[in-house]
């Protein structure tokens, strides 16, 4: 009966497809360490590769994997640091910050799902006078994490508007969330 029921029955219009995870690596080769690298330890510190007035770029090959029990993997870690001297300036500024930082990971939690179950990760929070963000993964997928993490807010930065990416009722539940941990 139920055979005879799934071969004449109509399809559910609700059932369909996931689309392609293009967060899915593709590209596991390793980079070969530097000749730099293979003379470094641990505890040399990173070279600085651009300084200018707003930016400086640091990189550091991590080669020390030899010897560990586990597999390395092509994957890669940005930190980014954000400097706002309005991160902290009061009380109150140190508070909203720690807002901002909740709601844009809560907002951007559906927009970055895809990332996350193919193996990356993101971040964002106040630190101190800045913001760090991180993002981690795969190296062939990495850029285009990063790009959906920031894309958004530089956006509504960049037209002075309002953030479509802003939600008041989540923004309502935030607050409540941050106001209950200040509680605790």
């Amino acid at each position: 009966v139920t055979i005879k029921r799934w071969t004449t029955g109509a399809i559910d219009s609700d059932l369909h497809m996931l689309k392609p995870n293009a967060f899915i690596p593709r590209n596991f080769t390793l980079l070969p360490p530097s000749v730099d690298a293979r003379k470094e330890t641990k505890d040399t510190p990173p070279v600085k590769l651009v300084e200018r007035d707003g930016a400086r770029l640091w990189y550091k090959q991590d080669i020390d994997f030899q010897g560990k029990n586990w597999k390395p993997k092509p994957k890669a870690t940005m930190v980014f640091q954000i400097i706002t001297p309005y991160a902290e300036a009061t009380p109150r500024a140190a508070i909203l910050s720690m807002l901002f930082a909740m709601l844009y990971s809560d907002q951007m939690m559906e927009t970055t799902y895809d990332a996350t179950t193919a193996g990356s990760s993101w971040s964002l929070s106040p630190n101190g006078d800045s913001f760090s963000l991180s993002v981690s993964g795969y190296n062939d997928k990495l850029g285009m994490l990063l790009k959906q993490v920031v894309e958004p807010v530089v956006l509504c930065l960049r037209e002075k508007s309002p953030c479509v990416w802003a939600n008041a009722q989540r923004f309502d539940v935030m607050k409540d969330e941050l106001k209950r941990s200040f509680e605790n």
